[in-house]
């Protein structure tokens, strides 16, 4: 499928080759699958450092489906870096509902607690 081939690209760091057919996925709307194209726009975009456009994406993704941690994830830290903390907290907070922490996840965590002044928080991610 053009998502395998796409996600092939990306492993190989093929970015902007991935984003054809993650394009063209995104514009389907019968493509089943939408909002994993989506996120995977949105990691691709993120790559090619355009934050504006994954930011976009990922929104997209959450919008067909709230249930993704990954983009949940993605646009906390892209909330955060932009010094939006409330917005950074929310997507961070459904980010855990919906997933298991991993070490870059954690790192957000404390990063996020320790800009909230959240010194039990962070002591809890450390």
């Amino acid at each position: 499928s053009l998502n395998n081939f796409a996600v092939l690209l990306f492993a190989q760091e093929r970015y902007r080759e991935a984003l054809v057919p993650l394009r063209t996925l995104v514009r389907d709307t019968t493509y089943r699958a939408r909002d994993v194209a989506f996120e995977n726009l949105g990691l691709t975009e993120l790559r090619l450092g355009q934050q504006a456009e994954a930011q976009a994406a990922f929104t997209r993704a959450l919008s067909l489906n709230p249930d993704l941690p990954l983009s949940h994830l993605e646009l906390a830290d892209l909330a955060f870096k932009a010094g939006d903390l409330p917005t950074a907290a929310s997507h961070y907070d459904r980010f855990r509902a919906l997933a298991r922490q991993f070490p870059r996840s954690l790192c957000l965590g404390i990063d996020l607690a320790r800009a909230q002044g959240d010194a039990d928080q962070r002591a809890s991610y450390e």
